[in-house]
């Protein structure tokens, strides 16, 4: 029986008209959401978002750098949470040109990210023509970005905005469970359709690892490190900084699932030495995405709107575009729109109605920066 067709995406337009106004909502609009306060939970899936899915789009989030706080983002059902932008530093490692993962976190190649400096870095880089041409790369949800195209912010006072491309990769955790670093070891909590926890969380790894599975290794070695330690019989002091050279970073085929997916037996192809096979733990491999992702930023007044789309089909839909050119038109077209609409709350910071429905930590930042307008 052939397979049945993949769907496809609306278009902004074809979006645009099933959402009513989502284009010219403001901040203002709607409640923020925050996880730890249920008074606010029924605003847990914001309408712009909804309007931004239906067309492909994911990961969405309207960010305040200057407050360090995210004022909306994608629900994540795994989490019960709405996607933020990190708050917390952290190591995007690179290769070297062998192919080997450069552990060394003061190596002038290993990304130190912290996402709010990132955005702030492509806002500087991007305020003019002048300056624009260095900003290359970004580093950004986990994530090595490279930009590929970029747009100063200009005279008729339309915002920066840069789109980037990397090709992802993503836990192997198993439909309906979501793992999470608790002290030292990785733990797994398995939750409902609507992101409630059911039962208690497991050390037991709960993770899609089959035999014959092209998988992507950690490049964390503090985390390979601790997921391998309490596993003595499959390695050895003696050659553990061989292992971890050969194994961090790299493509591997499974070729046995140990220790109740513990373990895993991989087998990797190196340039430089051939076919080698180690054994690594089953929670740091990942599964490599089809295609590539591009990321996009746009500077909305004082936010900045970050969202990703896929160039590739997915498992329901197909893709958006194959390329970022389409992405690039539309989206400069919207941006465009909805920095011309007034009262919106992004280009100044007027107490208008809505005010309490933003962010406490936005909230202190108008009040602070009152005479504050776009253009300033």
């Amino acid at each position: 029986m052939a397979a049945s067709a993949l769907e496809d995406f609306d278009t902004l337009r074809e979006a645009r008209d099933k959402f009513d106004d989502a284009i010219e909502l403001s901040p203002n609009n709607y409640h923020y959401y925050d996880y730890n306060n249920g008074d606010t939970w029924a605003y847990y899936k914001h309408p712009f978002c909804d309007f931004l899915h239906s067309a492909g789009y994911h990961s969405v989030m309207l960010i305040h750098p200057q407050a360090r706080v995210t004022q909306f983002g994608s629900y994540e059902v795994q989490t019960q949470d709405q996607k933020q932008c990190n708050n917390e530093t952290y190591y995007v490692f690179a290769q070297d040109e062998g192919g080997y993962v450069i552990t060394d976190k003061n190596d002038p190649s290993t990304g130190v990210v912290d996402e709010f400096a990132q955005i702030q870095n492509f806002l500087d880089k991007l305020s003019n023509d002048n300056t624009a041409r260095e900003l290359r790369k970004m580093y950004f949800d986990g994530t090595k970005w490279t930009v590929v195209k970029r747009f100063a912010r200009n005279s008729d006072d339309c915002g920066a905005m840069v789109f980037c491309k990397a090709k992802k990769t993503n836990k192997i955790d198993l439909p309906g469970w979501s793992s999470r670093a608790a002290g030292e070891h990785m733990c797994w909590q398995q939750y409902s359709s609507d992101g409630t926890p059911q039962g208690e969380a497991t050390w037991d790894p709960q993770i899609d690892l089959k035999i014959g599975d092209e998988l992507v290794m950690t490049r964390d070695q503090d985390f390979f490190f601790n997921a391998m330690g309490p596993h003595t019989g499959y390695y050895d002091d003696a050659t553990w900084d061989l292992h971890k050279k050969q194994t961090l970073g790299q493509k591997c085929k499974v070729l046995e699932v140990l220790e109740n997916y513990n373990i895993a037996k991989v087998e990797i192809i190196l340039e430089d030495a051939g076919k080698v096979e180690w054994h690594v733990p089953g929670e740091c491999l990942y599964k490599e995405e089809a295609g590539e992702t591009i990321l996009l930023m746009a500077e909305l007044g004082q936010y900045v709107l970050s969202a990703q789309v896929n160039l590739y089909d997915t498992a329901t839909h197909n893709a958006r575009s194959r390329n970022v050119n389409p992405i690039v038109t539309e989206i400069t077209s919207m941006i465009t729109t909805m920095t011309e609409v007034e009262d919106t709350g992004m280009l100044d910071c007027t107490r208008n109605e809505g005010f309490e429905n933003l962010k406490l930590e936005i909230q202190t930042w108008q009040t602070n920066n009152a005479d504050w307008e776009w253009g300033n």
